[in-house]
């Protein structure tokens, strides 16, 4: 039987492969051994052979049998680290491998000064920055690049975690997840329905359990599978699940492993009468389906993660998703922002559609980095449904625009305009618009020709100019920035999200584009919106003409990021995707985009030390003990307590607290003191006890599990005591917060249970990103957690709510959650601006290099916050 790899501890060394078959060597220093050990296990579990010197020690003199391994390698493979590009034997080893034309690949595991030399030998040969790529990405890239000289590798490559060290900046391997979105999960079915619905449809690809398959053997795998989930592999558990639920029927850690991993699923499938199949993402594309039967489809059980759906029907063309669960298309989490537009479904697009793909009717948001309030995931924006092309403009299709002469069509070419307004016209820039060998065709051709066997890659080196008279040569249009994130985006990114797992499948540092590939699937079906080439979009910024979604010379991060470039760019990455759209498009979603960068938000400095005392004083600290104090249990578990707080005072205003304990009661623990996401603040008037999912979900409920007591107040502006602060009322928030901080301080002071010199304060997204002020204002608080926070830059603020001013007197040490891909909260833009700002040295940042605003690998995300907590105020254990 096969069975699942075990996650035990590696062995000193991995095996040097010593023979015959297609091998690469590896070149590394011996001081970064643990470092490279680690990758060539890694490769050996994907079916990579590798030979490396395992026994010969630097200062030995050169072997023969090194010279004889190298001569027969089929790549030569060099870890490029600051010990190895001095090393005496890497530098043999490198000089030898060269001389004899050897393909060559170098991996800079950190960032690393070139010596002259190395640098004049390796500066055009291939290399990947496992430094600057998120750890997926890193591993496709490392697998693709050894593929192409190793093709017989006997296994499928899987998103293991990198080997390299942990660069300067601190960020993480990170892992996909899904965690505490905006509203509680829909209540967990066991995998017995997907088991029954698989059974009944006949269209199981594999059986669910093996006929040697025991029980012993089955525990072995549930254990496996347990495992998995730590690391938050919820897909690969959800495979283990699928053989051993039948022998372990009942059994209580097969229970628990089921509510771990699964959420009950009905996805929005329009069109009904259609045969639905899906897997998780997680596994890659050679991952087997799952036959759900014919739509309307039952709710069933599905692993947490992005999935993949495949969706036939006759008179379509067969559909491919990708959806996050939860998410709000498959019924399992409500829409944040609906806005007055419809909500979409999954839709089939017909036969006849010629290569197009139909995106439904929205008005939800879209997020961009970098971008003004318009785009920042909280402005619904309507977009009719409009059809998009599956893929890039090819080579090819550019070519029968330049054979049909439409360089020199007047027409094609009227009315378009540099990003400032002044006219465009051809016959003043023919010069510019010219190949090689000066005829009029995309730069990078030959003789008005693309390069040979470069049919079927996108086009590149085009301007702006040229990629609007494409479109209208073929009577369609560039899409709006709004349309390419639409398209690119799956509904409410913000919140459940498609990005991460797009962005890390598209075609980034590479040495040039491909050919369009499914692998590189988007939300709606379209492929490479992510990387190969940036596409053109018809809105101009202050500084030039926008192009979206990065290309093969970039990095994934840059996936949402808004290029402004000059009209007349012709940069090898610049190419286009066209789109349709009845009614035309309104002339609102063409105006010029305002980026951050042109306006002073993000570069703003803080108020001297004399005005923030001044600002300062107009907040008054309360110490007042209520007249009253009720206190009532409203709901009881093995784990924890939850008590309803109202305190009521001699003005007779009340004030609300929910206040979780673990269970049993400890004489004396920690309190974190929580401030919510936009959710509780945003969305209008809702019942306080609403607040009792962040317990029950995933934002609080593992604090408790810590042994600490976890209290959200419900805040001015918040629930019953919702208000709207952002523009009107800044002052008024900020104060209010203040007095509710000091309410809650004074209660738990009182209280005999909470610990009020080892006092925390959590703050998640609006929470985060407003809340960190109270940090600046009160030392009772020892240490802050901001999840999903940084410098707000969206829109301007009154120095009395701009944490900007607040970050420089916040003395405590932070630790910062974010992730590198948030739209919202942009890493370069906000985050680091914050880590700037704060002045404790004992600051440290938590970066998901693939995940976005949320979202975060639950298991990890758990062991960053815990231990914070445990080395700031102590393990309470």
């Amino acid at each position: 039987m096969r069975r699942i790899p075990r996650y035990s501890p590696p062995v000193d060394k991995p095996t040097a492969y010593r023979g015959d078959e297609p091998y690469a060597f590896v070149a590394y220093s011996h001081r970064d051994a643990d470092s490279v050990h680690d990758e060539i296990r890694q490769l050996a579990a994907q079916g990579y052979r590798a030979y490396y010197d395992d026994g010969i020690h630097p200062g030995q003199r050169w072997r023969e049998e090194i010279a004889d391994a190298i001569d027969g390698a089929r790549i030569f493979v060099f870890f490029v680290t600051p010990h190895s590009v001095v090393s005496d034997d890497c530098l043999r080893e490198l000089n030898y491998a060269l001389e004899l034309g050897k393909p060559f690949l170098a991996v800079h595991l950190v960032p690393t000064v070139l010596p002259g030399g190395v640098r004049l030998a390796i500066s055009d040969r291939q290399a990947i920055n496992a430094f600057e790529l998120s750890p997926v990405e890193y591993r496709l890239r490392l697998a693709e690049a050894l593929r192409a000289y190793l093709p017989d590798a006997d296994r499928p490559v899987e998103a293991i975690r990198p080997a390299a060290p942990v660069p300067p900046s601190g960020r993480p391997t990170g892992r996909q997840s899904i965690i505490l979105p905006l509203v509680a999960l829909i209540a967990l079915v066991g995998i017995g329905t997907l088991w029954w619905l698989q059974r009944e449809s006949g269209d199981a690809p594999v059986p669910l359990s093996e006929p040697s398959l025991d029980r012993a053997d089955a525990l072995e795998l549930l254990r496996d599978a347990e495992q998995l989930v730590t690391e938050d592999h919820y897909g690969r558990a959800f495979y283990v699940l699928r053989r051993i639920a039948p022998v372990l029927d009942g059994h209580p850690r097969l229970e628990q492993l089921q509510t771990d991993i699964l959420s009950t699923v009905t996805p929005h499938i329009r069109e009904d009468g259609a045969q639905v199949f899906f897997r998780p993402r997680e596994l890659g594309f050679d991952t087997e389906w799952i036959a759900l039967g014919e739509t309307p489809l039952q709710p069933f059980s599905a692993p947490l993660g992005i999935l993949e759906f495949r969706i036939e029907k006759a008179g379509y063309r067969t559909g491919h998703f990708l959806v996050a669960n939860p998410g709000v298309l498959l019924g399992n989490q409500n829409a944040f922002y609906v806005g007055e537009g419809p909500f979409p479904s999954i839709e089939l697009t017909p036969d006849s559609s010629a290569g197009r793909i139909r995106v439904p009717a929205t008005g939800l948001p879209v997020v961009l980095q970098g971008a003004p309030q318009r785009t920042f995931g909280t402005n619904p924006i309507d977009l009719p449904s409009f059809r998009i092309d599956e893929r890039e403009v090819t080579n090819l299709e550019f070519k029968e625009f330049v054979d049909a002469g439409g360089y020199r069509d007047e027409h094609l070419w009227l009315e378009l305009t540099f990003e400032d307004g002044r006219p465009f016209r051809l016959a003043e820039q023919a010069d510019a618009l010219t190949d090689t060998t000066g005829r009029l065709a995309p730069a990078g051709w030959e003789l008005g020709n693309y390069p040979t066997g470069t049919a079927e890659e996108p086009v590149g080196g085009i301007s702006w100019f040229e990629a609007m008279a494409y479109a209208r040569y073929r009577g369609r249009s560039l899409p709006t920035v709004y349309h390419w994130a639409r398209v690119a985006q799956g509904p409410e990114e913000a919140t459940y999200a498609t990005v991460n797992l797009v962005a890390n499948l598209g075609n980034y540092t590479s040495p040039g584009p491909r050919p369009a590939s499914i692998d590189a699937l988007g939300p709606w079906g379209t492929v490479d919106m992510a990387g190969n080439v940036r596409e053109w979009v018809q809105n101009a910024t202050s500084k030039g003409r926008i192009a979206m979604g990065g290309s093969w010379n970039d990095y994934a991060s840059n996936y949402f990021q808004i290029y402004s470039i000059p009209p007349l760019d012709r940069s090898a990455d610049n190419g286009l995707r066209l789109m349709d759209q009845d009614p035309p498009i309104d002339a609102a979603l063409l105006e010029p985009v305002v980026l951050l960068t042109d306006t002073p938000r993000p570069f703003r400095e803080p108020v001297s030390d004399a005005y923030f005392e001044g600002m300062r004083s107009g907040f008054v600290a309360v110490d007042e003990p209520p007249e009253e104090v009720t206190r009532e249990v409203i709901e009881q578990t093995v784990d924890q307590q939850i008590e309803e707080i109202v305190l009521r005072y001699r003005d007779g205003t009340s004030f609300t607290l929910y206040l979780a304990l673990p269970r049993p009661i400890p004489a004396r623990t920690q309190p974190v003191i929580y401030m919510p996401h936009g959710g509780a603040f945003l969305i209008g008037r809702t019942p306080n006890r609403d607040a009792l999912f962040h317990f029950d979900g995933g934002e609080l409920g593992f604090i408790v599990r810590s042994g600490r007591a976890a209290i959200v107040p419900i805040w001015k502006g918040s629930r019953d005591r919702y208000q709207s602060f952002i523009p009107d009322r800044q002052q008024e928030a900020a104060s209010g917060w203040y007095t509710d901080l000091g309410r809650t301080m004074t209660f738990i002071r009182d209280d005999p249970v909470l610990d009020e010199d080892r006092v925390a304060f959590m703050g998640f997204s609006y929470g985060a990103l407003f809340g960190s002020l109270l940090l600046g204002l009160d030392e009772r608080l020892k240490t802050g957690v901001l999840i999903s926070g940084g410098i707000f830059n969206v829109v301007p603020l009154e120095a009395s709510l701009d944490v900007t001013n607040y970050a420089p007197r916040i003395k405590q040490p932070v630790l910062m959650v974010n992730g590198r891909f948030d739209p919202i909260v942009p890493w370069g833009l906000a985050q680091q601006r914050l880590l700037e700002l704060l002045p404790n040295p004992a600051n440290r940042q938590v970066l998901f290099d693939e995940l976005g605003h949320y979202g975060f690998p639950r298991h990890r995300f758990y062991r960053a916050v815990t231990d914070w907590l445990d080395e700031q105020l102590g393990s309470v254990r």
